[in-house]
């Protein structure tokens, strides 16, 4: 019962973050909640879900490339390590309690 509850929570969480961070990218093309990654002349973020691809131009002529897809398997990560902090705290408070 404790996993099943744990792991609507994270369901819970990773959709609420990842609702900020869409809404968030609608408005400043950035993701809010992300792990960013720069190289070169690309930045990627990375956050609950979804990943942002923003390639800057490196001529005058040239335009930005800015990419939002959901990738399914860091969604899927993202609510297993969740679950498992949170069954993890479940376990320590009842031993606590």
């Amino acid at each position: 019962m404790k996993l099943l509850n744990a792991f609507l929570i994270s369901l819970g969480i990773t959709l609420a973050v990842m609702a900020v961070n869409y809404v968030y990218y609608l408005y400043n093309k950035w993701l809010l909640l992300c792990l960013t990654m720069h190289g070169g002349e690309i930045t990627v973020q990375f956050g609950f879900g979804l990943v942002l691809s923003h390639i800057f131009a490196m001529r005058p002529e040239d335009h930005d490339s800015i990419r939002l897809r959901f990738e399914p398997i860091s969604f899927v990560l993202t609510i297993l390590v969740l679950t498992a902090i949170i069954y993890v705290v479940f376990r320590f408070i009842k031993r606590k309690g």
